[in-house]
Parts: structure tokens; sequence; C-alpha cells
């Protein structure tokens, strides 16, 4: 694993995310066992950008599977979709999984800025301590993310993220002002 990857999924960790460093290409006997121990017996579903390994991670846990997979561009940065359709699969042992077309884009024209910042999890416990109500969290008085972010208790990238996120919002809400 890389040493940006690593970052990230320390960083994913520290904010309470469960997360797994797997690799199905290198160490497929260790990923399809930390994917079993995770997964449990519960009904999963995978989802994703298309050309990250959903299928592959499928094929790992489910062989008779035989889902399609393709190599990933570097060159192009993209991934090639190969599922076209959700399909659920039982796992010998218990569980079920469920491959799932990839997306090519991420969005969130469908969220008002009180849902994305609910949607970050070192966010949450400051909610509501603004001196606003509608407080977007980016440049008005007295915001208790902003002052997390200044105190070094929410990480300034995280911060550029959701300011990003907004500012994405911002822009499809003026194309078409039918968004919520």
């Amino acid at each position: 694993q890389d040493s940006a990857g690593a970052q990230t999924l320390a960083r994913l960790a520290n904010l309470g995310y469960a997360t797994l460093a797997v690799c199905a290409k290198t160490r497929p006997a260790q990923t399809t066992e930390a994917l079993r121990a995770a997964l449990g017996l519960a009904s999963s579903l995978v989802v994703g950008q298309s050309g990250m390994g959903k299928s592959t991670l499928i094929n790992l846990l489910v062989p008779q599977a035989n889902a399609r997979t393709q190599e990933y561009s570097v060159r192009l940065n993209l991934g090639r979709q190969t599922t076209t359709a959700s399909r659920l699969f039982a796992i010998d042992g218990g569980g079920d999984i469920i491959d799932t077309p990839g997306f090519q884009a991420f969005g969130v024209a469908h969220l008002d800025p009180q849902q994305l910042a609910a949607a970050m999890p070192e966010f949450v416990p400051l909610l509501g301590r603004c001196r606003f109500n509608d407080c977007r969290h980016l440049a008005e008085p007295d915001c208790a993310i902003r002052a997390a972010v200044a105190a070094g208790r929410i990480e300034p990238a995280r911060h550029s993220f959701y300011a990003e996120l907004i500012a994405e919002m911002d822009v499809l809400r003026r194309r078409d002002p039918s968004l919520p």
C-alpha cells in the first residue's frame, strides 16, 4: 500500500470510519480473510467508482461468481465499467454480497448545506453551536466549525473539502434552481 493511501485510511479511521487495507492483486488470501471477518453474516452492498475493484473483490469472496473485470487505466485515470446490473451472491459460510455497477462521478446536488455538514462526522458534535442557525461554516462569524479548525480539532483539509463541496453545490443550484 502506498503512503498516500495509508494516510487517507488513517485519517478516515480517526474520524470513526471502519477501514480495511486490502489488495486483491498482491494479497488475495489476506484480503479474503479480512473481508469475510468484516462482513460477517450480513448482507452487504459494494458501491464505488468504475474500475476500483468491486467485482475483483466479489470474485475473491465468491469464486463461482465469475464477475467480469477489467484493468484500471492509469494513463486515462479511468476505470471501465464492466458490471451492468446489480447481482446478489451468497458467500460460503454465510452472508450475502451485492455487486453493483460503478459510477463515474460523485455528486452532492441533492443535499442542502446542513445535510452535508451532518455527513461530516467531525462536524456533528458542533452542529447547532454556531451563532446563526443557517451557518454554512464558511465565513460566518462565531462559527463553531471554523473555531474547531482554528483550534486544531478539525483538520483544515477536511474543512477545505467541505467548502469545495459547498461551492460545487452552489454552482449546480445556479444552473438548476429546482435543486434543493
